[in-house]
């Protein structure tokens, strides 16, 4: 961090030794980091350097306001805050709609662009310091500037829900529409909306199970990426009528939203829904809060990130631990079962869950592959007395593709068998370890 904070310092003095103002010196400084191996780590480590500095700026700007040029004309002053503001929402909209961007993405772009900048309050002070602005107008321009400042976290706020209330309703035949549909001949297919982790996973798997889907992603180097993969995909915002047409919306089977913005992500599900009324719709969410909004707009299932990331992790936990599978698996259940339920506002009661449990401790069947290590392997069913020694009961034997069901007792079991185990959780997870390694291994379980 120490020599984060003196390459930034010596760059700016060097560049101030040279002629050039402070600032470009640490724009130079951040340009040389971000190119650096370690940029990530070095962003985390000055971050509460960002938050100290970030005060001091405010503050400064603060007491170069003055407040009694600012009551004297408040409306000319905010008559062109809006001005500045306009024109440069003006400027960045046409800026990423030029570079083919939907207008609901332009529009944001547009809104969250709009205060005026850092670097705009160093060149006004440049231009005071040559003589080509006098005091008057520069205080006049840092009022302006302030005032844009204080409007930057609404816009921010409201730039994505202002832009589906423009954009998303919008009559007439889109854009997308226009061309032939790229999933011109799918029917009951998976739409992926987002070539994330998730997505690109999904796909992946689809892929290989040969099942027909199409991916709807917004990034041109996640785009670059699917199609390196050799993956069918195109371009377009899922949130726009014309884009989920064009990924066969009608024909689909699913759709899984896989995308960061929540906002977005509801208002595509209500969009789909309303499109195809019987479509089933997953939603990958971050947090649990969002599980209840995203279902009433009308996704079949929602699964929250945070939720999911702590029953993997205390699955894994437990794993360690050598825990059966049948009470990892219990477990689990009983988290989902209660998770959910609190997210529509529901609670299981002690009796609820000890019922639950119960049941999940009910009887199941397991097969066993019988490999050369083995302790089953060459063995007799007579001799083994598998029932005896673990109260599961052997309900079949599948021998080079074939089952044999209920086998006699003088069957000799041989490497490459599959037996089918019948029984309790406990006795199961008996039979498997008396199978692998004989007698001994099913000891000890009795207290599980």
């Amino acid at each position: 961090t120490l020599l984060v904070i003196l390459l930034i310092l010596g760059t700016g003095w060097v560049s101030h030794q040279l002629g050039l103002t402070l600032a470009m010196g640490a724009f130079i400084a951040g340009l040389i980091i971000s190119e650096s191996d370690y940029s990530h780590q070095i962003v985390l480590d000055i971050l509460p350097l960002r938050d100290y500095f970030s005060s001091i700026f405010f503050i400064s700007m603060g007491m170069l306001l003055q407040v009694s040029l600012l009551w004297e004309s408040l409306g000319e002053f905010l008559g062109l805050t809006l001005a500045v503001i306009a024109v440069k929402t003006a400027a960045a909209f046409l800026a990423s709609w030029l570079a083919r961007n939907p207008l609901r993405v332009s529009l944001i772009v547009g809104l969250r662009l709009s205060q005026v900048g850092e670097f705009s309050l160093v060149l006004a002070g440049l231009a005071l310091a040559q003589g080509l602005m006098d005091e008057t107008l520069h205080h006049k321009f840092l009022i302006v500037s302030i005032l844009s400042m204080l409007l930057a976290p609404i816009l921010i706020q409201t730039s994505s829900g202002l832009s589906h209330f423009l954009f998303s309703r919008t009559s007439g035949k889109p854009m997308e529409e226009e061309s032939s549909s790229p999933a011109q001949g799918l029917k009951g297919h998976v739409i992926i909306a987002g070539y994330d982790a998730v997505g690109k996973n999904l796909a992946r798997v689809l892929k290989e199970t040969r099942l027909p889907f199409m991916v709807v992603e917004l990034d041109g180097e996640l785009i670059k990426q699917a199609l390196t993969d050799d993956v069918p995909v195109f371009y377009g915002d899922i949130s726009h009528r014309g884009t989920l047409k064009r990924a066969g919306i009608q024909q689909a089977k699913i759709i899984v939203f896989s995308i960061p913005d929540h906002q977005a992500a509801t208002e595509s599900v209500r969009l789909a829904r309303q499109l195809h009324p019987n479509v089933y719709i997953m939603v990958r969410t971050r947090f649990s809060s969002q599980v209840e909004e995203l279902e009433k707009a009308g996704a079949n299932q929602v699964i929250p990130e945070e939720f999911e990331t702590s029953i993997e992790i205390f699955s894994r936990v437990l794993r360690e631990f050598r825990m059966p599978n049948n009470i990892i698996e219990q477990q689990v259940e009983l988290v989902r079962l209660e998770g959910y339920g609190m997210f529509r506002g529901l609670s299981l009661n002690a009796e609820s869950l000890e019922k639950f449990s119960a049941y999940l401790t009910a009887s199941l069947s397991q097969s066993f592959q019988v490999v050369e290590q083995s302790w089953a392997g060459g063995k007799r069913l007579d001799a083994m007395d598998l029932n005896g020694h673990t109260g599961a009961t052997l309900i079949a034997v599948v021998r080079d593709n074939r089952a044999q069901p209920n086998p006699p007792q003088d069957f000799t079991v041989q490497p490459g068998d599959t037996l089918i185990l019948f029984g309790r959780h406990a006795q199961v997870d008996r039979a498997v370890r008396y199978l692998a390694a004989g007698p001994e291994s099913s000891k000890g379980l009795d207290s599980i």
